[in-house]
């Protein structure tokens, strides 16, 4: 979950290949954007193994289910956290692990976390300097991107015809990457979140519907919806997916919405997050703005069920927001002055409040120091530093606060310094 200016954020289901009628080896189909291109598992190269030096300095950072990755200077990534999977990309025997090297990653320009608490399929994803999409853990779903449900190890490396890939966001079961001829969704899409009029799991990576101008991706994926920020200003929102609780489109009914429709409230958003049915934005003028299920106070108001309405999240002095991440059913905010505020669920800490167990309104996070970026997982939430170190708290159950403690340290509701290798 990074820093943005206009936003994807997608839903659950996170699968993809070389394309439709490509096969694992590479070998490409009918040589469009995301029904072509080459793939193929991708192991580690011995001619340029990653070494990113001693104590690099953090870049960006992404809370997934119950796993986090960073990436540091000189195109390394760490993971840490949930390995049941495989998504630390290092061999654990399936235990969570402390901040570890992934050892087939080099030259990362992006990275991504996806999944959900306590339950399979867990993965991550990285661009890399090549423009490819490399992707590891769990494929139960295609969410690895190799448009088959058939394991890959070592990990498995795609570029499609579409030029090079930009940025890249997970949700729990799919994925969307933007890349330089647009943007492109793969995995589960039982509900329609791939955006591409059609039902069809796994779902090789393909071009939503239309191909809308989508300048920059958002900084997480929805359960099973899809959000993003269009080019230009005024209604520039358009989400898909399930609507059950009329995250993707307050107008019509509860079915799932199969091609992106576009919201004129909110209008002027330039960065969306998408959790569990419900979606948060930063708007053009610092204020932030959240709509769906409110079960838990994740829409920054009194809980009071799904279907609700987009509607202005008040912080108790005025704030102007920079930018936004939702987890499972908790919501943080990074402000201009560095802080971070969090509402919603805080059962497991991850709103940073001890005692509470949500937050209905905005709560200030003790930070020691101002942050750069935040990102929500399930139940836990990191923040980049200003200094480039990360700090994290609430649930720890996986280790996924990156401090390296197991012994019944289940929760921490204060920051924790990350402890890089």
């Amino acid at each position: 979950m990074v820093s943005i200016v206009a936003a994807v954020a997608c839903g659950v289901d996170l699968e993809g290949t070389a394309g439709d009628g490509g096969t694992d080896d590479g070998s490409s189909g009918d040589g469009t954007a995301g029904d072509g291109g080459a793939g193929g598992d991708a192991g580690p190269d011995a001619a340029r193994l990653p070494d990113c030096g001693a104590s690099p300095q953090i870049l960006e950072i992404s809370a997934g289910g119950d796993h986090t990755c960073a990436l540091v200077d000189g195109g390394c990534v760490y993971c840490w956290g949930s390995n049941a999977d495989g998504e630390l990309g290092a061999d654990s025997g399936g235990r969570p692990a402390p901040p570890t090297l992934v050892p087939f990653v080099y030259g990362a320009t992006h990275v991504a976390a996806g999944g959900t608490f306590g339950s399979p399929p867990q993965f991550s994803c990285a661009t890399l300097d090549t423009g490819a999409v490399q992707c590891w853990g769990s494929n139960e779903y295609g969410q690895l991107g190799k448009g088959t449900t058939a394991a890959a190890s070592p990990p498995y490396l795609w570029q499609p015809d579409a030029g090079k890939a930009l940025e890249i966001s997970l949700g729990y079961i799919h994925g969307c990457a933007r890349f330089e001829a647009g943007v492109l969704c793969w995995g589960g899409n039982d509900v329609g979140q791939l955006g591409r009029d059609s039902i069809t799991t796994p779902g090789a990576p393909a071009p939503i519907s239309g191909n809308p101008d989508i300048v920059l991706l958002g900084s997480a994926e929805g359960v099973d919806h899809t959000c993003s920020v269009n080019a230009g200003i005024g209604s520039n929102l358009l989400c898909w997916g399930n609507n059950d609780a009329k995250q993707a489109d307050p107008v019509t009914g509860s079915a799932p919405i199969l091609t992106p429709v576009t919201r004129s409230n909110p209008a002027d958003v330039s960065q969306v997050s998408s959790g569990n049915k419900f979606s948060c934005a930063v708007l053009n003028d610092g204020g932030t703005s959240c709509w769906g299920l409110n079960t838990s106070g994740q829409l920054g108001r009194p809980a009071a069920g799904g279907g609700q309405p987009p509607g202005a999240v008040k912080y108790p002095s005025a704030q102007t927001t920079d930018q936004i991440a939702a987890g499972l059913t908790h919501a943080c905010s990074k402000v201009d002055d560095g802080g971070v505020w969090c509402w919603g669920s805080d059962i497991k800490g991850q709103g940073g409040q001890p005692g509470a167990l949500s937050q209905q309104r905005p709560a200030m996070v003790p930070l020691a120091q101002a942050a750069l970026t935040v990102t929500a997982g399930t139940a836990h939430t990191c923040a980049l530093m200003i200094d480039h170190t990360v700090q994290c708290w609430g649930d720890n159950s996986f280790m996924q606060l990156g401090n390296g403690i197991t012994d019944g340290a289940t929760t921490s509701y204060m920051p924790v310094t990350v402890a890089l290798p």
